[in-house]
């Protein structure tokens, strides 16, 4: 069965607020009657209170049974990364009824943006290839989320009963998946911006002479299907398009180019403090997750039960390190995208004879210096690679003074194999 094409952008996002309709998180909401949005409402504040009530049963047993087998130093950061996973993933959920409004006026604004690429420029919409990828990122998150639980499950304790088994499971990996669904979110977003800047490069290119177009990086060509790219060769042409079509469709792209630079901050708005919890949370994550690998390794069992110490927490680690990686890796390539149209509107620049393009062309340059393309979160952090190297840094740093003052050394091989908590 084929998949039908999705009719607008929210649409499109379907997979991805249903996903975070799952885990709590009312980000996004369409236009219902009021006692279905009362419904809703209802179902995210009883969510809200049943994660209060199982992170509160799972904390009690953590701390009195898990807890205690470790230096005071180890104990104190596994409850530091137990509870503070607890807390943002009940704080998330509130900035996301916060920030919903904000998410609409989004969409609904690149949803214009849209028919201005497809009537003007000649861009398809492709909304069934967005849908499609967002499927595909789900599937491997789930994967990856199984795959950890699995894991987990081997240093529960038969003697306790199967509530506290789920409550501790959920406690763990809830948290976890609440802020993936929420940078999945974000980075979806980044990524379908990143692809409309790509567009707007690529009809700039075509506004090139086509001896000059030969020359400008091929990978500014790729960014769309090869019907998209075919559909839209030749607009540029002097010989087939006189001089006010080309201003025209130059204005055209400016405008889209300052609307979409504008979507940025929007955006900023919208995700800036989650962003900023998720991203600070992740680090303080990494450094403790390497700490507890590092004090299970000190203990002296087996080689197994080593791997059974260290190997949830490394699981853990490297999620919360791809999960860096991929948001900063997209915010960093949007922001690249958005600079690369000023390099290419001075190549036009240096063959546009027409007066009134080359102004033209003058004020796309000032418009973009005024209107720099970045993502931050609340201004605090840029997110890109530069902050992936800010994070190395930290972390090492503090990875390095918690070894030093561990007491690790100091505690005696338990009688039974120590059981790792992420």
């Amino acid at each position: 069965m084929r998949l039908a094409e999705p009719k607008d952008l929210l649409t499109s996002l379907a997979p991805i607020a249903y996903f975070n309709f799952i885990v709590g998180v009312s980000l996004f909401r369409r236009t219902y009657s009021k006692n279905i949005n009362a419904l809703i409402t209802l179902y995210f504040i009883v969510f809200w209170i049943l994660c209060i009530f199982i992170y509160y049963t799972a904390m009690t047993v953590l701390v009195s049974s898990y807890f205690g087998n470790r230096s005071s130093t180890a104990a104190i950061m596994y409850q530091a990364l137990v509870y503070t996973n607890a807390i943002v993933a009940l704080t998330v959920p509130l900035l996301a009824m916060y920030s919903r409004k904000g998410l609409q006026e989004f969409i609904k604004r690149m949803e214009k943006l849209n028919d201005i690429f497809a009537t003007v420029l000649g861009f398809e919409k492709n909304y069934k290839s967005l849908f499609k990828q967002q499927l595909y990122y789900i599937l491997a998150i789930l994967v990856v989320i199984l795959f950890i639980s699995i894991s987990d499950l081997s240093w529960l304790k038969s003697d306790q009963t199967v509530w506290t088994n789920i409550s501790i499971m959920i406690t763990l990996h809830h948290p976890i998946l609440v802020m993936l669904v929420t940078d999945f979110t974000f980075f979806t977003i980044v990524r379908f911006v990143w692809k409309k800047f790509k567009l707007i490069n690529a009809a700039l290119l075509s506004l090139t002479e086509p001896q000059i177009n030969a020359h400008i990086g091929t990978k500014l060509i790729k960014v769309s299907q090869n019907n998209t790219i075919s559909s839209f060769q030749g607009i540029g042409n002097a010989e087939t398009k006189n001089a006010s079509q080309r201003r025209y469709l130059f204005q055209t792209i400016r405008k889209s180019h300052l609307e979409l630079s504008k979507l940025v901050v929007k955006l900023n708005t919208v995700f800036g403090l989650q962003n900023l919890i998720s991203m600070g949370v992740s680090m303080v994550m990494i450094t403790g997750l390497l700490y507890t690998m590092y004090s299970g390794s000190q203990i002296k069992h087996g080689v197994r039960d080593t791997i059974k110490e260290i190997l949830p927490s490394a699981c853990w680690c490297v999620v919360y390190i791809l999960k860096i990686l991929a948001v900063s890796h997209s915010c960093a390539n949007a922001s690249d995208e958005a600079q690369k149209s000023g390099q290419i509107i001075y190549t036009i620049l240096g063959s546009a004879i027409d007066r009134d393009f080359q102004k033209e062309i003058q004020e796309f340059a000032l418009q973009m210096i005024q209107n720099p393309v970045r993502f931050t979160a609340c201004g605090f952090i840029t997110l890109d690679y530069t902050y992936v190297q800010g994070v190395i840094g930290s972390i090492t740093t503090y990875l390095v003074i918690l070894i030093q003052m561990s007491d690790t050394s100091s505690v005696p091989p338990p009688a039974s194999p120590n059981k790792a908590v992420t």
